[in-house]
């Protein structure tokens, strides 16, 4: 136990835990500096006593009431996730859950969250409010501050990929694709709860080779096999594959992650075109025609996600993807309605939750 706690025990208030997917079906947790030398790359399964679920760091079921508060740094605060105790630093910044020194849960009693929460909430980091914390989910776009900032980001300065991706959740959420965060059964985290679940999208010409999709991969997932030729293919990008057994926050993880991605969030967002058009409280009508990122990009300016000036720094993720930003290509999206017959797997097909 020692061996182990003792890293953690003298960390200091910057050391953070990244939880991050680096190929199918592994999870990583990087303990150390976000960006020092010092930093070691172990995997949760060897930290059993610590980590419970793979989540996030657990202290309820492993230490006495005294080594717990000989154990918490003192810029830690102690969170209730899903009925267990979770001992987590101040600040949510979201490169896949990247925790570090700041003021997240400020409230001096445990936080009530679910898992799917804590991954899509985080904290309302505001500037002029840097201790305060979200005790609900907000509703409206305009409440609903972009709370995903860039990895390492000492400015406060948020990541246009961030924003992009809140926005993106937001409009699967208006459009009803996913339910409320905090229902479980409905949440986006469910929605990538897939057994076979993998995203395999790559460049933009490879957009219209995948136009037999179910509706969950109108959410950016194919079913590609774990080790199969189109999961190692640098044309399809990187290939998140899930357990069927994998804890809903893994699920949530590996969503973020793949977003992470530079040209992650230019794709997912492409795809929201192929979605159906609904009115709603949360966004405008979708027009399925419109060229797919001149549609993203319109998204995130008109939610005022997106400044203007921004637009060059999002442009700059990946070269590829520039002409369609600016409007010189048009991006021909597949026609094939939702629902459509999958593309071919080595597992038996199965039902995305919260779709149907």
């Amino acid at each position: 136990m020692a061996e182990l706690v003792a890293p953690l025990q003298e960390a200091h208030a910057d050391w953070a835990i990244t939880i991050k997917a680096v190929r199918p079906e592994v999870l990583l947790a990087q303990i150390g500096k976000p960006a020092g030398p010092d930093a070691a790359l172990v995997s949760l399964a060897s930290l059993p006593p610590l980590i419970k679920d793979r989540r996030l760091l657990s202290l309820d079921a492993h230490l006495s009431e005294r080594d717990r508060l000989d154990f918490l740094p003192a810029a830690w605060k102690r969170v209730t996730v899903d009925g267990h105790t979770w001992a987590v630093p101040f600040e949510l910044s979201c490169l896949a859950l990247m925790y570090r020194k700041s003021a997240l849960f400020a409230a001096e009693t445990p936080v009530p969250v679910t898992t799917a929460d804590l991954m899509l909430r985080g904290i309302a980091f505001q500037k002029k409010q840097p201790k305060q914390a979200f005790m609900s989910l907000p509703t409206e776009p305009a409440t609903l501050l972009p709370f995903l900032w860039a990895h390492g980001s000492k400015t406060l300065t948020p990541d246009p990929r961030w924003r992009a991706t809140t926005q993106y959740l937001l409009t699967l959420r208006s459009r009803q694709v996913i339910g409320p965060f905090h229902q479980t059964q409905r949440s986006s985290v469910d929605v990538l709860a897939s057994g076979r679940a993998a995203m395999a999208i790559g460049s933009p010409e490879n957009l219209p080779q995948l136009n037999d999709l179910t509706a969950a991969d109108d959410l950016g997932i194919a079913p590609v096999p774990s080790g199969s030729d189109a999961a190692r293919s640098p044309m399809v990008g990187r290939a998140w594959v899930l357990s069927p057994s994998a804890p809903r926050l893994d699920a949530a993880l590996v969503a973020v992650t793949a977003l992470a991605g530079r040209e992650s969030a230019a794709r997912w967002n492409a795809r929201l075109s192929r979605l159906p058009a609904r009115t709603s409280a949360y966004d405008e009508p979708v027009v399925r025609q419109r060229p797919a990122l001149a549609l993203f990009r319109d998204q995130l300016v008109n939610a005022k996600l997106l400044k203007e000036a921004d637009l060059e720094a999002l442009e700059t993720l990946a070269p590829q993807w520039r002409p369609y930003l600016t409007g010189q290509k048009k991006l021909e999206m597949p026609k094939a309605p939702m629902g459509g017959k999958p593309l071919p797997s080595a597992s038996p097909k199965e039902p995305a939750a919260g779709l149907r």
